[in-house]
């Protein structure tokens, strides 16, 4: 069965805003306040357990693997300093993997670009994605629940889009990674003490960890790629490079 389109609240007034902080506990039903998903025999629809608060359950019915999204408002804030930080619960998602990124419009999930790698999910956790940089067009973040079989289920809560509060990060400006694109052996350079250089496809999955500064990727294949440089101290920063 092919994914359709959930459409926005009809009676919602949506301008673009600068932070969240959703509970989701006065929506009605789903989509609401803005927000929006996709539904596959639905996929995305709010949750109230027995005693329990509001929450979004995401839910591969008929379509066994394909990604579900959940969607924010239009974000006027997607300037690198800002994260979005939100709870999960594993309802059944063996496997299944989770993903913050961007999108330029909540219609068009094929304009998704990754802002970290992914991970998966056990148990219930808080998730803090790294500070999300801004991608041209770009004005809502999306969280992707990509899951491996039918009737596996997600839980979200607690969605905040808030400036960081950690020291873990560096700016981004005291790192260079190029050339970008590339078609086989990147650089990074810096005066920052580098401990390791870590290279995710967009799927998530680790391609290689190095300490060098000059890096072949001559044996991967074309696409998007996440750069992440953790320093001596433990602070992190994240880049985007295209291989082609």
């Amino acid at each position: 069965m092919a994914i359709g389109l959930m459409s926005l609240n009809a009676n919602s007034q949506c301008t673009a805003v600068a932070t969240l902080s959703e509970d989701f506990n006065n929506f009605k039903k789903f989509p609401d306040y803005c927000w929006s998903g996709t539904i596959a025999q639905d996929c995305v629809d709010i949750d109230k357990p027995a005693g329990g608060d509001m929450r979004i359950a995401l839910f591969s019915f008929y379509n066994a693997t394909d990604p579900i999204y959940l969607i924010t408002p239009e974000l006027s804030s997607i300037n690198g300093k800002n994260v979005l930080k939100f709870e999960i619960e594993s309802g059944s998602t063996v496997g299944s993997t989770v993903q913050v990124g961007t999108l330029t419009d909540p219609t068009d999930f094929s304009s998704f670009v990754a802002a970290e790698p992914s991970f998966t999910v056990t148990g219930a956790m808080t998730h803090t994605s790294i500070p999300i940089q801004p991608v041209s067009g770009h004005k809502y973040v999306a969280i992707k629940f990509t899951p491996t079989a039918q009737y596996k289920l997600l839980y979200v809560d607690d969605v905040e889009w808030s400036a960081s509060a950690s020291n873990s990060t560096f700016d981004l400006n005291e790192v260079k990674v190029y050339p970008n694109p590339t078609s086989k052996i990147f650089n990074v350079e810096s005066t920052l003490d580098i401990a390791k250089i870590e290279v995710f496809d967009a799927s998530g999955r680790k391609v290689l960890t190095t300490t060098d500064k000059e890096i072949n990727l001559q044996n991967a294949s074309n696409g998007l790629y996440l750069v992440t440089v953790t320093t001596n101290d433990g602070a992190q920063g994240t880049y985007k490079l295209i291989k082609n």
